[in-house]
């Protein structure tokens, strides 16, 4: 696995920015942000869980090496996801 070559969300380009997966994505990066800057979690997976949602939309959070592990595998199952529900 090459850590400095994870794949994450591709935002639409300009002249298209407001379909329905770029409005959920915005929304779910927005949430997950005021969420990690809050630090009010139920649960420490909670924390995690928004901190791989906020790297995989291309926002900026510190992780380490187990989060970067969790990255890849959450970016392979919504890659699948994906794939299934655009297809």
């Amino acid at each position: 696995m090459d850590n400095n070559n994870l794949r994450v969300w591709t935002w639409p380009a300009d002249d298209r920015p407001h379909t329905f997966l770029y409005t959920r994505a915005l929304e779910a990066r927005e949430y997950c942000e005021r969420h990690v800057l809050s630090g009010v979690f139920p649960r420490d997976d909670y924390e995690e869980s928004a901190e791989l949602t906020i790297k995989f939309l291309g926002g900026q959070v510190k992780l380490n090496l187990l989060y970067l592990t969790n990255l890849y595998c959450l970016v392979l199952c919504l890659s699948v996801c994906l794939s299934v529900c655009l297809s």
